[in-house]
């Protein structure tokens, strides 16, 4: 049974468990995290959730219609590969078969807490993508988004009489390109899925896919404890909205006074106490 998880402390005990069940105590590489506001949400790719299923029907001409419309507004780093495309899709917000993971602990922990109104139970998942490209191409290696393996989890070309066929089944572990600030912030990485939907903890075994369960309501003491750590929304999302969205968070207590959840912060104790705010002088 997952205990779950009320403090960093608890959080960082629990990922020297799981690095240990997994075997990467001592490894090259650490899990790939990934952390999720509900634990109830699997590990499946936007393209296969529950209401996309005609997005998913359509995909082919999501991806051609996208490239069309999106060059415009790309100034630098054109994408060159129907993968390079589909990151850009995934960054932006279009539902794809690809899955975000990181390799810090800290960034999946804060996207597990960061609705903290949501009061129900968070998730870290930590999987061994070692593991994971053994099951699914029977090798250990990481792939790089131009290895000749990808090619049968993307659609054909349009010369290809097969059009439209996918012929990767379960899921494979690629390395992202550095080629935007949010994935190097975030120390990014993908799973890029196949025909087959099983989510990915279906697929492999505890000591390959493990999970740490994240208290519901101490959602918010972990992120008040990630910001004074330096892990906030403009780490993990260093652009202006980023800023925008931690400033508001950090000055909550004046855009929002009647929130409760950021009432409690007002105490000796905390980074964001207000000061004399906006006082007359007269």
């Amino acid at each position: 049974m997952n205990r779950k998880v009320k403090t960093l402390g608890e959080y960082f005990k629990q990922i020297g468990e799981k690095e240990k069940v997994m075997g990467l105590k001592n490894a090259t590489i650490s899990p790939w995290c990934r952390g999720h506001s509900d634990i109830s949400w699997s590990l499946s790719p936007g393209l296969f959730r529950k209401g996309n299923e005609d997005l998913r029907a359509c995909e082919t001409e999501l991806l051609r219609d996208f490239k069309l419309k999106a060059r415009p507004y790309i100034e630098r780093d054109m994408p060159t590969t129907d993968l390079e495309w589909m990151f850009l899709m995934q960054h932006h917000g279009i539902p794809t078969r690809l899955l975000d993971w990181t390799e810090s602990y800290l960034i999946a922990l804060f996207f597990a807490v960061e609705n903290h109104t949501n009061k129900k139970d968070g998730v870290v998942w930590l999987i061994n993508p070692w593991m994971l490209n053994e099951k699914s191409l029977a090798t250990r290696s990481i792939l790089e988004p131009h290895d000749e393996d990808i090619a049968k989890y993307l659609i054909p070309a349009p010369k290809d009489s097969n059009r439209g066929d996918i012929y990767g089944e379960w899921p494979i572990a690629i390395r992202a390109s550095m080629n935007s600030k949010r994935i190097t912030a975030q120390r990014g990485n993908f799973t890029l899925h196949g025909k087959d939907d099983i989510p990915i903890e279906d697929i492999m075994d505890s000591t390959s896919c493990e999970k740490i369960v994240i208290s519901g309501k101490d959602k918010l003491s972990l992120l008040k404890d990630l910001y004074t750590a330096g892990v906030s929304k403009a780490v993990a999302f260093p652009d202006l909205i980023g800023i925008c969205e931690e400033l508001k968070f950090r000055y909550s207590h004046y855009i929002n006074p009647d929130n409760l959840d950021f009432n409690k912060w007002r105490d000796p104790n905390s980074f964001s106490k207000p000061a004399s705010p906006y006082q007359s002088t007269k």
